[in-house]
């Protein structure tokens, strides 16, 4: 993950300044040009557009990769990081905020599932930025079009449907699929909608909500959509947030709540795992 902030903190502000849309840097070094015309031929641009930072990146992911799999863990706590610069540098404020996130894993507690990893995955960044709506994809996929968060996003601000809407499922299409494939990896195009729960700016029983969300306080106090984390500029967490954070991805947070209780019966009728276990936060949704 760091060597990705490292590359990223070059790849952004590239993106950015000649206004490329195939965002994916693999994709876009093999595909054709996909920066604005105008910059083409620009002596700057063709400079900075070398693909020796990105050769740097995939060396040193290649060489962490050799020992990684020796130091995987299952008995570990809870470790969060946030990527940021030793040096005080002010185009930090331009970067996307990125965040490390290892949940705590123990023998005899599940950690093998996808909601799961979503559910702390919310808890933690409820109260790192509070965002409203997240963009979920798996470590072997990559999104070419930066419109389709927004296509997506259609959906969430329609007032007739919003407020019964916690989830969205853009199409994914598959490569390298084999020629029988018989689950149509290669267009599986399925939207799939959740319950959701709306009217949180309503007088609530704060018990009742440590009772269904946790005994975290800075957790609940983030369900006002118009809370925002005191994160510092240089993106260090106080011990407070640190302890605060430690205590949202631990395997047993959620332990005798109501979190994922409260429909699971009733889930749309999806009963593939990843896509039930999705259903599993509705409620913590905008």
């Amino acid at each position: 993950m760091r060597e990705a902030w490292k590359f990223a903190r070059f790849w952004v502000p590239f993106c950015r300044k000649y206004e490329v849309k195939i965002k994916y840097p693999d994709t876009y070094f093999t595909a054709a040009e996909s920066a604005n015309r105008k910059f083409v031929g620009n002596s700057e641009f063709e400079a900075e557009k070398k693909m020796q930072k990105y050769k740097e990146f995939e060396e040193a992911l290649e060489k962490n990769s050799v020992n990684a799999k020796a130091s995987v863990s299952r008995d570990h706590s809870p470790t969060i990081e946030v990527m940021t610069d030793d040096n005080k540098d002010l185009s930090l404020r331009e970067m996307p905020l990125l965040v490390y996130v290892s949940r705590e894993k123990r023998p005899g507690q599940p950690h093998h599932f996808k909601g799961g990893a979503l559910n702390i995955l919310l808890r933690v960044s409820a109260v790192i930025t509070n965002a409203p709506y997240f963009l979920v994809l798996d470590y072997d996929m990559y999104c070419n079009d930066p419109a389709s968060a927004r296509q997506a996003m259609c959906f969430y601000l329609d007032d007739k449907i919003s407020s019964q809407i916690a989830w969205v499922q853009c199409p994914q299409k598959f490569r390298d699929v084999k020629e029988h494939d018989i689950y149509s990896g290669k267009l599986n195009a399925i939207w799939r909608l959740g319950m959701g729960l709306d009217g949180k700016q309503k007088d609530i029983d704060v018990n009742l909500l440590k009772k269904t969300f946790g005994s975290s306080n800075e957790f609940i106090r983030s369900m006002n959509i118009n809370h925002r984390p005191a994160l510092p500029e240089d993106r260090r967490p106080s011990e407070s947030l640190q302890n605060e954070l430690q205590l949202l991805a631990s395997c047993t947070y959620d332990k005798d709540t109501l979190w994922g209780v409260r429909r699971a019966t009733s889930c749309g009728g999806f009963y593939h795992q990843p896509s039930f276990a999705l259903q599993r936060i509705y409620f913590c949704l905008q």
